[in-house]
């Protein structure tokens, strides 16, 4: 879904008598997910080298609705958790391999979920 298009039915559910819908309303409201927002889950990483080394994925739950923070912004809304999760590549598919000669065991992880 275009960014626009989502907020403006954000606008259209949470916004105050009075409020114009514009850029300002935009990055005020991704300001207010990041102050009320609840984290729901977070993924982070260092390499201890300078430049993208590092950064942080922050899944927040946010009236009902659940939104991604990580380099490039906020971006939602998602519906459910697993949808905004997956958004961010936070669903991750890990396969373990037992080198005696078992067959491999595959599961699925989440990084970090809090609920």
């Amino acid at each position: 879904m275009e960014k626009e298009t989502a907020y403006r039915r954000l606008f259209d559910s949470f916004a105050k008598p009075g409020e114009k819908f514009d850029e300002e309303w935009i990055d005020n409201f991704d300001e207010v997910i990041v102050e009320e927002g609840e984290v729901v889950g977070s993924h982070s990483w260092n390499s201890g080298n300078p430049g993208a080394g590092a950064g942080m994925t922050i899944v927040y739950r946010f009236r009902g609705l659940f939104f991604t923070n990580d380099d490039f912004g906020i971006d939602g809304p998602y519906e459910g958790f697993s949808e905004a999760a997956e958004a961010v590549n936070l669903l991750t598919e890990e396969i373990w391999v037992d080198f005696n000669g078992q067959a491999p065991i595959s599961r699925t992880a989440l990084i970090e979920l809090r609920q």
